[in-house]
This record gives structure tokens, C-alpha cells and sequence, in this order.
């Protein structure tokens, strides 16, 4: 290879290194964490960062908005015993708008011979409003982001907790059956169900966006959301027409939408309002 060849292999190199690397852009650090940091989309509020700081005795999360502007700071203090978190939701417990926190209780503290612990369950409020307690009992698989001890089956949503006992001892597990839903255990993506790009987009209000429901389904919703996660409109389609037409029912503003049924859910697309 000669010298020229040799300097426009670099150069393309180069050039395509540059491009592939400008698709990734540094938004923002958080500096100096030892806490547990994960996004959680809310059904209210749209997607939130959790930094589960912890402390004692006084156990502190901070929630950031998707421009990492703070939200909400929340601090729960339950004496003598660690407060452990185990999931965030808000319209999973109860019908409020407020962030809910499943929290696992360890106590080592004032304890008979035969415990080296103590574990009991608490859901609390973003406020520490107490929504339920059960003592004797821990989750049932520990952890963020843990799906045991929340599960969706086709009879609604389940809370499992385990009896707490040390040792190999028998425990019995107890079933719980919840009112609400959590926006991030629905429906998996599937390319079953199909959802195009809009036309025109940008546009100024009318909108036309094709759309192809699974075999045997009949009926599903294209759901719009804002930048941060929340929930604006969802509209129902059917497998009568192909398309979903749209006029002045979105505002200005930048939209992303999912065309979702009761068991699938398609890929996500982008949408831009200018009136």
C-alpha cells in the first residue's frame, strides 16, 4: 500500500470513528454516588431518576426530573431498624398521585437469642404517609428491581411476601392482591404488533399514522407521551382501518407514541407539533 493510499485509509477511519462516536453525547453526571441511581417510569409523572441515597437514621432518595432538575427529596426514618427499597410506583397501592415505596425493615437491634435479625414489610407515601405494614415478613426476592415480589398475572397485579423465620425453617408465603398497575411490567415490545412513522412530521396538526394490529387482535390505542415520559392522549383503533388521523387534538410541542393492546406493545416513534 503506498504512502497515499495509506493516508486516505486513516482518513476514513478517522471519519467514521468521529460519526459513530457523535451519536453519544454526555448529558449529565451525577457526582460522587455510592447510592443506587435508576430511572422509573410513573404512571402520573411520567419517567423519574431515583438516587437512592440511604443514611440513617434517616434514609434519604432524592427523584430527579429527566433534566435532572431536582423533584422531590423524601426521607423516611423508621427507628432501629435499616429501611431497604424495594420498588417505586404511584398508582400501584392506592389512587393518589404520590410516588409509592416498597421498603423492606431489618432490625438487629433488642432481639431474642434465637434471632440474629428481625425483617417486616412497610409501603409508605412519598409524605411517609403508611399505606400497609406486616410484620413476621420479608419480600419475596430481594432487591431493586426484583420481580418476585411484585408479579402481573392475568388476574391483576400480586404482592408475594415470604414469612420471615431464620435458619432452613419452613416459611409460608402469603399472596396479595393489588388495585392498581405498574407502567414499567406491562406488556412486553413485540414486532407483532406494528406501528409507522407519521406523515407529514414535522407537521402542523393533521396527521396521518398507519398502523397494523397483531392476528386476533381486534382493538388497541395509540398512546402519546411528552418528553418526560407522561402520558398525554391515547386513542382507540381498530383492525377496521389501517390508519389513525389526527387534527388539532396535540398541541405544539414534541411527542413520542406507542400503538399498545392487551398483550403486546410496539416499538416507540417521535412526533413533532408546529402550529
Amino acid at each position: 500500500m503506498n504512502t497515499k493510499n495509506l493516508v486516505i485509509g486513516l482518513l476514513l477511519l478517522l471519519t467514521f470513528t468521529t460519526k459513530s462516536f457523535s451519536q453519544i453525547t454526555l448529558e449529565h453526571v451525577y457526582p460522587n454516588r455510592h447510592s443506587q441511581f435508576f430511572p422509573v417510569k410513573f404512571s402520573s409523572i411520567g419517567t423519574k431518576y431515583i438516587d437512592d441515597i440511604g443514611g440513617s437514621p434517616q434514609h434519604i432518595i432524592n427523584v430527579y426530573n429527566l433534566d435532572h432538575s431536582l423533584y422531590k427529596t423524601i426521607s423516611i426514618r423508621v427507628d432501629s431498624f435499616s429501611v431497604y427499597p424495594e420498588s417505586f410506583s404511584d398508582h400501584l397501592f392506592n389512587n393518589d398521585d404520590k410516588i409509592e415505596i416498597l421498603c423492606r425493615l431489618v432490625s438487629a437491634y433488642n432481639l431474642p437469642p434465637s434471632l440474629s435479625s428481625y425483617q417486616k414489610v412497610r409501603i409508605y407515601n412519598e409524605d411517609t404517609t403508611l399505606i400497609f405494614a406486616e410484620d413476621s415478613v420479608t419480600s419475596y426476592g430481594q432487591g431493586i428491581s426484583n420481580t418476585k415480589t411484585i408479579v402481573n398475572t392475568s388476574n391483576g397485579y400480586k404482592m408475594i411476601l415470604q414469612e420471615w423465620k431464620t435458619g432452613a425453617s419452613p416459611a409460608a408465603i402469603r399472596i396479595y392482591s393489588l388495585s392498581g398497575n405498574l407502567p414499567l411490567m406491562v406488556k412486553p415490545i413485540t414486532k407483532d404488533v406494528n406501528i409507522a412513522d407519521a406523515f407529514p412530521n414535522p407537521s402542523d396538526a393533521k396527521v396521518t399514522i398507519p398502523y397494523a394490529l397483531p392476528t386476533g387482535i381486534n382493538k388497541g390505542e395509540i398512546v402519546f407521551f411528552d418528553l418526560n415520559g407522561k402520558e398525554i392522549k391515547r386513542f382507540t383503533v381498530t383492525d377496521a382501518f389501517s390508519t389513525l388521523e389526527l387534527n388539532t387534538e396535540l398541541g405544539n410541542g414534541t411527542y413520542f407514541y406507542q400503538l399498545q393492546t392487551s398483550q403486546t406493545t410496539s416499538g416507540t416513534k417521535k412526533l413533532i407539533i408546529i402550529k
